[in-house]
């Protein structure tokens, strides 16, 4: 795996930070990667030192990746090893295989397992994104809420698929304690602030359709009359094909109940499972995002996302396809 010169020089200054003498490093090498420095590099200073240690790690594939996890293992809350991970779209998350989801969607993972693998699903986000495709995902966000209950309590995330049907997790309704009429959706929440958002409830009787947690995780919600005079909220646009593996998915999300936030993920789905409505993808997710819309690269709806779990590198996630919720809701959206 070769680097650029400016990865190769933040990721030669993010070791040297790290690590700043050359024990630190034969350590790191020794007990991570069962390697000895003195047998790869010369006796140089630290900055010669490290600089040898990248030229042989991008000797192979994987020696650059399985570098940059050892020594983010070891040294997690180091800032400069964290930017050098971020600048590639991936998250360091010091736990692994830790379940971050608050309710009942556990999941078993299907994709790549090891780190090397799950580097391999992403590609580096580009420094340049085209404003056309910008704003098109803004416009899609209209669509969109945070799902509180009482206190502003946020417990998911929920999107319109017609002016008035919001579609969400069944196991968001859960949390609820399948009370709809606890249930508020605050859109156009962007910037934090509340006097941009728009606040509605749910209609009289709103459940138009569901499938259980165990199921399809989904919940079609019918909401009150006013949003039809809500000119800036609009539904999305959906498709019925599914993604293929290597393609993108673009989470619209509320993580943490916070302001609304995009994860691109570029080239991020590890597998597509028909059979069981399923599609597995590595994004940057947490709690507060179950039931978040999933968008392909032309802004179309392909998946509801509903659950995730920690790797190192990133969040691993699955969501349900929408191709398996539209036939059970095509009668609710024609």
């Amino acid at each position: 795996m070769e680097l650029s010169g400016d990865k190769f020089e933040q990721l030669r200054i993010a070791l040297q930070r790290a690590y700043p003498s050359r024990p630190k490093l034969q350590l790191l090498l020794r007990e991570e990667l069962n390697v000895r420095l003195d047998e790869i590099v010369g006796n140089g200073n630290l900055e010669n030192t490290v600089a040898e240690l990248l030229g042989w790690a991008e000797e192979s594939e994987e020696r650059i990746p399985k570098l940059v996890s050892a020594a983010i293992k070891r040294n997690p809350g180091n800032s400069h090893l964290r930017a050098f991970v971020e600048s590639f779209g991936m998250i360091p998350v010091e736990a692994r295989a830790t379940p971050i989801i608050s309710s009942g969607s556990e999941f078993e993972w299907r994709g790549p397992t090891d780190d090397l693998e799950l580097q391999s699903f992403l590609r580096p986000q580009p420094q340049l994104w085209d404003m056309a495709f910008l704003k098109h995902g803004v416009d899609r966000a209209a669509g969109v809420c945070r799902i509180e209950i009482e206190a502003r309590q946020a417990i998911g995330t929920g999107v319109l698929v017609k002016q008035d049907l919001l579609l969400t997790n069944y196991h968001v309704y859960e949390a609820a304690g399948l009370d709809a009429s606890r249930l508020r959706l605050a859109f156009g929440s962007m910037t934090g602030m509340e006097e941009n958002e728009r606040i509605f409830q749910l209609a009289d009787h709103p459940v138009v359709h569901y499938s259980p947690t165990n199921k399809f995780d989904y919940v079609l919600f019918r909401v009150e009359p006013r949003i039809w005079q809500a000119d800036a909220i609009r539904p999305v646009s959906y498709v019925q094909t599914s993604p293929p593996k290597g393609s993108s998915v673009h989470v619209v999300q509320h993580p943490d109940g916070d302001a609304m936030k995009v994860a691109f993920g570029t080239n991020g789905v590890t597998g597509v499972y028909e059979e069981e409505g399923l599609i597995q993808y590595v994004s940057q997710t947490s709690n507060g995002s179950s039931g978040s819309p999933c968008f392909n690269d032309l802004w179309q709806l392909v998946a509801l996302h509903h659950a995730q779990r920690a790797t190192t590198f990133r969040v691993v996630c699955e969501g349900i396809l929408f191709s398996k919720i539209y036939p059970q809701i095509a009668a609710a959206l024609s």
